[in-house]
């Protein structure tokens, strides 16, 4: 974050020689506040979860893309207040591919925290481990400090990560329609899915768990 300084000239004033001439030399203070760290923890109940995944090598699950008017988990579970006031759609959370089990599955919500307003960076990255793949996929809560405008951006492919810039919420998110979510001033919402692809033979019925990375910065 920079911050800048304006210097106002003071012009010279020419005076007779008869006039006597007077200079002042005083050290002043300024204080200059520094804005909150950005953070990024889960939101209790929506750990995400793939289900479907067949044992063979080679098997994939996608999760449905999330976006507002697709499959979307409400503007209440995304503290949004879209043009639309949202509700949960009946394809959140769907599950497919030709060696998956179809069905559903739980995407993840995580809660972004910071200074009110500010344009923050978030990426996620690819993830090995445990004999499975996995490559994100979501979207992010992006506010205008107005009502009834949020939308959720999609997070965009670079190389082996998914990252977007947004806007967290202002005050002027907060005046919202009946119905919609409730926008909390410095927070944001991201909802995370993706595909999933085993490299070898898995053991039926087994959870696995694949670590993965998810940062935010200013």
């Amino acid at each position: 974050m920079k911050m800048k300084l304006n210097y106002i000239a003071a012009a010279l004033v020419i005076l007779p020689v008869s006039t006597s001439l007077f200079a002042a030399d005083e050290t002043i203070t300024g204080t200059f506040k520094t804005i909150k760290n950005v953070t990024i923890s889960q939101v209790a109940g929506h750990e995400m979860v793939i289900n479907g995944l067949q044992p063979a090598s080679g098997a994939t699950c996608t999760v449905t893309a999330i976006t507002t008017g697709g499959a979307w988990p409400g503007d209440t579970d995304m503290k949004m207040s879209s043009a639309g006031a949202l509700a949960a759609s009946g394809t959140y959370g769907d599950t497919s591919g030709v060696t998956c089990a179809t069905g559903t599955s739980v995407p993840g919500i995580f809660e972004i925290d910071g200074a009110a307003g500010a344009t923050v960076t978030v990426t996620a990255t690819n993830a090995s481990a445990s004999g499975i793949n996995f490559v994100p996929a979501g979207c992010v809560g992006d506010y205008d400090d107005a009502p009834d405008g949020d939308l959720c951006t999609p997070l965009v492919t670079s190389g082996t990560t998914v990252t977007v810039d947004f806007d967290l919420a202002d005050t002027g998110d907060t005046t919202n329609s009946a119905g919609n979510g409730t926008p909390e001033v410095g927070v944001s919402r991201l909802a995370l899915t993706g595909t999933i692809t085993s490299t070898v033979g898995l053991t039926a019925a087994t959870a696995y768990i694949v670590p993965f990375d998810v940062s935010v910065t200013y």
